[in-house]
C-alpha cells in the first residue's frame, strides 16, 4: 500500500537526530567503561579484573593494542551488541510507524559505534592508519590522535571518552568525572585510582617526588 510522501520526509528528518544521539550515546557509554575501568577496582575484582589489568597497562604500552587483529580488537564489544540487535531484528519495521523507524535507526547506530569502538580507539594509537582511519580521524567521525592524547597525559584521568571523542571537552569542562568520583566515594568509601601505582609497578613515592 502506497503511504503519503510526508511520511517519508518525516522518517528522514527523525533518521537524523536519532543516528546523531546513538553515537553520542555510544560516545558516553566508552566514556563510562574506560572511567570505571581505570579508576575502580583490582585485577583481582570478579569478572572485570582481565580487563582492568588491560585497560591501565595500556597507559604505559599505549601502541601494544595496535598489533592486534581485527577480532582481537573488536569480538568482544560486537558480541555485547548482540541481544540489541537481535531484540531490533525481531521487530516488524514499518515506514509508516516513524517511531519504529527511529528506533531502529538509533539501536543499528549505537551498537555499531559500541561494537567498533575499540578500532577507533587503536586508530587513534596508530602510527600509519588506513586512508579510512584518516578520513574519519582527521572529520572528527571517530576518535582523532589529538582527542585522545589528553587522556594520555598527566594522571590518565581526563577525556575517557574513546568512540569519537565528541564529548569529552564538554565533561572535562564540567568536571563530570571528579563529581561522579566524589559521590561513588560518598557512598562506597572506595578511593578513586588507589592501586594504579602498584599496578603498574611504580611507587608512590617516586611519583610524588616527581610532582
Amino acid at each position: 500500500m502506497a503511504h503519503a510522501p510526508e511520511a517519508d520526509w518525516t522518517v528522514a528528518a527523525l533518521a537524523i537526530p536519532s543516528i546523531f544521539g546513538a553515537i553520542l550515546l555510544a560516545d558516553f557509554t566508552s566514556g563510562v567503561a574506560h572511567w570505571g575501568l581505570d579508576t575502580w577496582g583490582s585485577t583481582a575484582t570478579m569478572i572485570f579484573g582481565l580487563l582492568i589489568r588491560s585497560f591501565r597497562e595500556h597507559h604505559v604500552d599505549q601502541t601494544a593494542m595496535t598489533k592486534h587483529d581485527f577480532v582481537e580488537t573488536n569480538g568482544d564489544n560486537a558480541m555485547a551488541t548482540i541481544p540489541m540487535l537481535g531484540i531490533i531484528a525481531l521487530m516488524p519495521i514499518s515506514c509508516s510507524g516513524i517511531t519504529s523507524v527511529s528506533f531502529h535507526f538509533f539501536v543499528i547506530t549505537f551498537s555499531l559505534f559500541i561494537a567498533f569502538t575499540n578500532e577507533f580507539h587503536k586508530w587513534s594509537h596508530q602510527h600509519r592508519p588506513s586512508p579510512i582511519a584518516k578520513f574519519c580521524m582527521s572529520n572528527h567521525i571517530t576518535l582523532s590522535p589529538k582527542n585522545h592524547r589528553v587522556h594520555h597525559m598527566g594522571d590518565h584521568d581526563h577525556s575517557y571518552c574513546i568512540t569519537t571523542g565528541w564529548l569529552n571537552p564538554f565533561l572535562d569542562r564540567i568536571d563530570f568525572w571528579r563529581k561522579t568520583e566524589a559521590v561513588v566515594t560518598a557512598i562506597t568509601g572506595e578511593i578513586p585510582r588507589a592501586n594504579d601505582q602498584a599496578l603498574l609497578g611504580v611507587s608512590h613515592q617516586a611519583e610524588q617526588k616527581s610532582k
